[in-house]
């Protein structure tokens, strides 16, 4: 068996899915348990603890949990790219394929304009974020 041309087992479809799915589990158990959003922190944050700066990412896993919860308002003040996150693992898990076929058929220059206007709009909103903090 050739493994090197072989699917891998967790390819954008399967993770996209994988994703979607535990944002829905994370907001169904924490609304249960009476958890609020503000209140979930998964994942540490080496960057904040060191800088004492919120990362890019930062409040990104609130964000998902209000989601799931239902709570868009507080979602967006959590971390207003989740809608973006969750529609791009929406097409991932819909249409990868048709996604990727498109994508091949850009040129360069376009791939390149894209991918720096998603970068640009990430730090543009994390420098957002920072500033109206102070």
């Amino acid at each position: 068996m050739d493994f090197a041309m072989s699917r891998p087992i967790f390819d954008e479809i399967c993770l996209a899915r994988v994703f979607l799915i535990g944002v829905a589990v994370i907001g169904w158990v924490t609304w249960n348990l009476g958890i609020e959003p503000g209140d979930v922190r998964l994942v540490p944050c080496p960057f904040h603890a060191v800088t004492g700066v919120e990362c890019p990412g930062c409040g990104m896993t609130r964000a998902c949990t209000a989601v799931g919860q239902g709570q868009i308002e507080e979602a967006w003040h959590h971390h207003p790219l989740v809608f973006g996150l969750l529609i791009l693992a929406v097409v991932f898990a819909l249409a990868s394929s048709a996604l990727q076929l498109a994508w091949g058929k850009l040129s360069a220059w376009s791939r390149i304009a894209i991918l720096g206007s998603g970068y640009l709009t990430v730090i543009g909103v994390w420098l957002y974020r920072i500033l109206s903090q102070s």
